[in-house]
């Protein structure tokens, strides 16, 4: 009985009182704690929460999208200079670049008294930005997205906030030349570095030329994409001036209304350019000549690796196919695309001729892709017997290739078969 009451006694005293677990270092590092560090930055709490399931995201698939509105947040992504009263706040937005500077721009903006509590004076949502992906070491990926205005985000920002990736595990970056002048040294100086591998970038020609502060060739890059509505002079002169030896996958898109001609000049020194050991070609809306296509037929016999070749786009004619069946028939691609050029019968077949004799790896020409277009579509537009060469040369390839796999994959491919047949 006396054990009793001297338990309840110690209950009552809390000596039983349950005490605070631990901090459990195994735990994901974002919890609600991190979306409150976030407020206290200047997010709102919408902006937190939202960023913080993002990064719970990222933790899954490595990938995250950035919104030029995460960089900007209330301040426009600029550094608090002053609280200048209790609904009014001071933003210092710094302009130019290291090597060329200039004065900064401070610009007071009208805010909410409970936004003007949250505001950390001198501190910069895009470091702290930084600082949460760089705990995150799944985050191999960044994409800048624009859902917001990207007039909204000055320049500097972006690119204070593309030069501290390096402090982070991100090594594929997408990105907007538009940006402007400030990003293309940033993103330059974060590809001398060697971290970054995989780079994706979009531009106008009003940004092309900023290509050149990249020093691609500087670079270790593995892959390389490049969207432009002016993929011609410019940005092929300034590839031309060096890529990186470590290139494996190098993706050129133009607009659809492709610009001239580009000169045969700059086309070889962009071909020539190209890295031996890449694996993957593709060349979509660029117009070379004749000359310049048989070049660069010639340069794929030098690429060992080389296994896919893409060159597409309403220019590529019969007159692409003949300059280019040479080179193709004596290297090792296997699958090339010419979906959207536009072939004559005799065109197609002189072509196939060629691969043929030679006995070329190619066992995909992409020639049947489409299935119907206002312009040229192959189904429609070329003789049937030209149609059912195409699909015999294919259907041929591709069973002399089976014959070398092992029986367990031929299975494989056999019940894959059967499947879409049904």
């Amino acid at each position: 009985m006396a054990s009793f009451f001297r338990k309840l006694s110690d209950i009552f005293a809390g000596k039983y009182k349950k005490q605070p677990a631990a901090p459990d270092k195994t735990k994901p590092f974002w919890d609600v704690r991190e979306a409150q560090s976030l407020e206290a930055a200047g997010f709102s709490a919408q902006e937190s929460e939202a960023f913080v399931k993002k990064m719970r995201q990222a933790e899954k698939n490595g990938t995250l999208a950035v919104d030029m509105k995460d960089l900007m947040h209330i301040g426009q992504g600029c550094a608090v200079s002053e609280i200048v009263d209790e609904k009014t706040a001071l933003f210092e937005l710094k302009q130019g670049t290291a090597r060329s500077p200039r004065p900064s721009c401070f610009v007071r903006k009208q805010l909410r008294s409970s936004e003007i509590r949250r505001l950390a004076k001198g501190r910069d949502c895009s470091a702290i930005l930084l600082e949460k992906i760089g705990f995150e070491p799944s985050v191999r990926k960044v994409s800048l997205t624009n859902d917001s205005r990207k007039g909204d985000v000055p320049a500097p920002v972006v690119a204070r906030f593309i030069d501290g990736l390096d402090r982070t595990n991100v090594t594929s970056l997408d990105v907007c030349l538009e940006h402007g002048l400030a990003v293309s040294y940033s993103l330059g100086e974060q590809l001398a570095r060697g971290k970054m591998t995989e780079l994706s970038l979009s531009a106008t020609s009003a940004s092309a030329p900023y290509l050149k502060n990249l020093n691609l060739g500087q670079s270790a890059l593995t892959s390389f994409t490049l969207n432009s509505s002016d993929l011609g002079e410019t940005c092929l002169d300034t590839m031309g001036a060096g890529l990186p030896g470590t290139l494996k996958s190098l993706s050129l898109t133009n607009r659809p209304n492709s610009p001239d001609i580009v000169t045969k000049a700059t086309a070889a020194r962009f071909i020539e350019a190209m890295p031996e050991g890449m694996e993957s070609l593709k060349m979509e809306n660029i117009r070379f000549d004749a000359v310049s296509e048989k070049l660069l037929g010639d340069r794929l016999k030098d690429m060992p690796d080389l296994k896919e070749f893409i060159y597409n786009g309403p220019d590529v004619n019969d007159t692409t196919l003949l300059a280019l069946a040479r080179g193709l028939a004596s290297s090792h691609v296997e699958k090339v695309d010419f979906s959207k050029g536009r072939f004559t019968d005799e065109g197609v077949n002189k072509f196939l001729d060629i691969l043929e004799k030679s006995g070329s790896k190619i066992r995909e020409t992409g020639f049947l892709k489409k299935n119907f277009d206002f312009g040229f579509c192959p189904r429609r537009d070329l003789n049937r017997e030209t149609v059912a060469r195409i699909e015999r040369f294919e259907k041929t390839r591709q069973e002399a290739d089976s014959k070398t796999l092992s029986p367990a994959v031929q299975a494989g491919l056999a019940k894959r078969a059967r499947r879409g047949e049904r």
